[in-house]
């Protein structure tokens, strides 16, 4: 399963201006930070689309040539229209946690869920499960073949480096390889879900 260290949301004024000279600003600052085009990755909310959809097209399509890769947030909510799919330049589509968090109690949203994952695999997008928390969801979503996951049983938001020292060596593997065969998986889950918890309890005594 492929990760995604660094992710940028695309705000809804940071679709608005001119495509070409965008653009330009979009590739002086990959330049500037030495970071390849194709590390970076925007995320655009179906709001965004909605108001500007000519324009919208233009700027991705110009990021797109630039080598930037593009994420439809929160998808299943707000304006969803399966022509976006279509119309716009994406390559991941990131089921909004609602989605996620209900799906276990609620068969309607693992219906849609499901069907959501094959019809990325139809159109040749990934899929980013966003809201994981349980042991249970990863296991249902890596059995449908979910390409990405994030949540708090996996990490809290961290720098790279934070990340890979937080998080399990026999998780990081299973992340890595879903098909692979662990007799310790269970005790994998378990050990990601009460450092989950360890997290929010400490939290809470910040907060405190």
């Amino acid at each position: 399963m492929a990760s995604s260290a660094s992710l940028y949301r695309e705000s809804r004024t940071g679709l608005e201006g001119n495509p070409p000279r965008d653009s330009i600003r979009k590739r002086s600052a990959l330049e500037e930070a030495g970071l390849p085009a194709a590390r970076l990755e925007l995320e655009v909310t179906e709001s965004v689309l909605v108001d500007d959809d000519k324009r919208a097209i233009a700027i991705l399509k110009a990021l797109e040539r630039l080598g930037v890769r593009i994420a439809l947030d929160d998808f299943g909510t707000g304006y969803s229209s399966l022509s976006y799919l279509t119309r716009f330049p994406f390559d991941a589509i990131k089921i909004d946690r609602s989605f996620i968090r209900a799906m276990s109690e609620d068969e309607s949203a693992w219906h849609i869920v499901q069907s959501v994952l094959r019809l990325s695999e139809g159109l040749g997008v990934r899929v980013v499960a966003e809201g994981v928390e349980t042991p249970g969801q990863l296991l249902r979503l890596l059995a449908r073949g979910c390409d990405e996951v994030q949540g708090y049983l996996i990490a809290r938001p961290a720098p790279l480096d934070a990340l890979l020292r937080a998080t399990p060596d026999g998780l990081l593997a299973l992340l890595r390889d879903p098909g692979a065969a662990a007799a310790d998986l269970g005790v994998v889950l378990e050990a990601a879900a009460e450092r989950m918890k360890r997290g929010e309890r400490e939290g809470e005594r910040r907060a405190g």
